[in-house]
């Protein structure tokens, strides 16, 4: 039963991820092709609290015990009831202390939100930061959409004598 409820969870959570910060070297290493790719910044709060993509934002909870969901299982309780909602959004943003680093927050939906996948428009975005490598063909499709949406973009470089990131502006 538990491992049924698990599931469900699984199948009806949808999880977009986002972070505080665009300069983690391990950051641009893991989820951006080794500094190739590019970031993108958004101000989730110029939203205001009405809006619900802004209110569905949490922060990701690091810790070293894994979430056990069995602790909260009650096979008398309906698998769609509120307490199972709750259960599942805890469930979506527990991570191991090893990637407190990411700084991260999720947007998680559940329990029907969303019937399936679909886009999630967010806001428009305040800046992109291109990687350290970023590729040619892909910096000058940023910079004609950067130009075109009148977007901020920047240039990822790497500290000449720390193992640190910095961008300056194009």
């Amino acid at each position: 039963m538990i491992e049924n409820h698990k599931n469900m969870i699984l199948s009806s959570n949808y999880v977009s991820c986002f972070s505080e910060t665009y300069e983690s070297i391990l950051m641009w290493s893991h989820y951006a092709d080794y500094h190739r790719g590019f970031c993108i910044g958004y101000d989730f709060k110029s939203l205001g609290l009405s809006d619900m993509r802004f209110r569905m934002l949490e922060p990701v909870v690091y810790r070293n015990d894994m979430f056990d969901l069995s602790s909260f299982f009650n096979p008398d309780t309906l698998i769609n009831n509120s307490t199972n909602i709750f259960v599942a959004l805890y469930a979506s943003i527990v991570k191991s202390s090893e990637w407190a680093y990411e700084k991260e927050w999720r947007i998680v939906s559940s329990n029907g939100v969303f019937e399936k996948e679909c886009v999630f428009v967010v806001p428009k975005p305040k800046a992109i930061y291109l990687g350290v490598k970023v590729l040619n063909k892909d910096r000058e499709k940023l910079l004609m959409i950067s130009e075109r949406r009148n977007i901020p973009i920047y240039q990822m470089k790497m500290s000449e004598n720390k193992f640190q990131l910095y961008s300056e502006k194009i």
